[in-house]
């Protein structure tokens, strides 16, 4: 394809030779002639056909928002001639880049490479496409070019931050009398001694009880009472109405935010946390080792694009009979757009559920008009003082908008 700079000589050379013709004059059409030569000159030693080998390595494909990674890109040309070539890797404009640039020039003779690194700042949770990384070949003179996609994206997943922990412990501390371990009145894995049986084959033989089988004459193993875990339910608001403001301040970000924390807080209590996300459908991560649980759900809430409708109610006559009666539930909502909202928590309250409501601040209702904003705080309103009739907890965490390491 002709570059700018080919147009203009182009027009120039035209524009000479009609200036020739009506002054019939010989200088302008030398000049005419000069230029042609030039354009095609440039036409034939042009190689876009040279080829081009990316590669590219992060750092990690997996991190949480506020984290730096480093990102090395290079390309090599397998081609027989010299490329000349403006290199592009296209980075999300959620990111920062702090080292580097993303573009750069080269001139790569047959087997050479060239290699740039870019230290990249994740601020905001999402799935993002590092990429595609895209050269510009070009003539010495840069009147002729070839756009080429030399490397295709590649994915980083951005895991929400931990927020602040003030809001948290007044969250853990509110279900302090429901958390935790404890036994129960039968034999399984823990450490208080429960009975003796018979040993049978697949017992483990540190499990053994010496004495007692020198007594009976048959080998004899220890039993545990069996230990087990307080359930406690997340139910996260990720319908589309939780996506409104500045994309970095959303009540679905903010929410998950405070998962984040609130995941490490119960873990450390040894709790049970079986977390619920529902909007366009639900999706549900059940309670398990930390590790697993932690890293599912963070994907999980990194993953989701809020959308949909679908009411508390709904979700809940899903949920409900998989849920432990009388254990502990935290809503994560901003409480607008979902009529169902105190007629589900009634239900929670009525199956003797401790519920404790997160309600994030809105932000950025400054570009609605003045009768939208009003309704939709007088909605929330509503719905705040009827929980409180409820005698419900409601956290209304005021800095849950910026993650530690980001600026407001």
């Amino acid at each position: 394809m002709w570059s700018v700079k080919a147009r203009i000589l182009i027009a120039t050379a035209l524009a000479a030779t009609v200036l020739s013709v009506a002054t019939a004059q010989w200088f302008p059409l030398l000049v005419a002639v000069a230029l042609a030569i030039q354009l095609a000159y440039g036409h034939l030693i042009f190689r876009p056909e040279g080829q081009l080998v990316g590669a590219r390595k992060l750092e990690l494909e997996t991190i949480r928002e506020t984290d730096k990674i480093q990102l090395d890109a290079s390309v090599t040309n397998d081609g027989r001639s010299t490329t000349f070539m403006e290199l592009r890797e296209a980075v999300p404009r959620q990111m920062q880049v702090l080292e580097g640039r993303p573009s750069t020039v080269a001139a790569l003779s047959p087997g050479d490479s060239h290699r740039f690194k870019l230290q990249i700042k994740a601020p905001l949770m999402g799935v993002y496409d590092m990429g595609p990384l895209e050269a510009r070949l070009e003539d010495p003179y840069g009147l002729y070019f070839q756009e080429e996609r030399v490397l295709e994206a590649g994915q980083l997943v951005v895991l929400p931050a931990e927020g602040p922990v003030d809001d948290a412990y007044v969250i853990v501390n509110t279900f302090q009398n429901f958390q935790g371990e404890y036994t129960v009145n039968q034999p399984g894995d823990g450490f208080d001694f429960y009975g003796l049986r018979e040993y049978v084959p697949g017992d483990v033989y540190r499990a053994i009880n010496w004495k007692a089988s020198a007594k009976t004459g048959d080998l004899m193993v220890n039993q545990f009472e069996r230990t087990t875990s307080t359930e406690i339910t997340f139910l996260i608001d990720g319908r589309s109405v939780a996506n409104i403001g500045p994309e970095d301040r959303t009540p679905f970000v903010q929410s998950s935010r405070a998962v984040s924390t609130l995941l490490r807080e119960f873990f450390g209590k040894r709790d049970a946390p079986r977390t619920v996300v529902y909007g366009d459908g639900l999706h549900q991560v059940r309670p398990g080792p930390p590790d697993r649980v932690i890293n599912e759900v963070l994907e999980t809430l990194a993953m989701w694009e809020p959308s949909g409708n679908e009411p508390l109610t709904h979700a809940l006559d899903e949920m409900l009979p998989r849920m432990v009666s009388g254990t502990p539930v935290i809503l994560f909502s901003p409480l607008i757009d979902d009529p169902t909202i105190l007629e589900a928590v009634a239900q929670l309250l009525a199956h003797e559920f401790i519920v404790i409501v997160i309600a994030p601040p809105l932000t950025g209702l400054d570009g609605m008009s003045e009768a939208e904003a009003e309704a939709m705080e007088a909605v929330r309103e509503h719905v705040l003082n009827g929980l409180r009739a409820f005698d419900v907890e409601v956290v209304q965490p005021q800095h849950l908008a910026q993650p530690p390491g980001v600026d407001a």
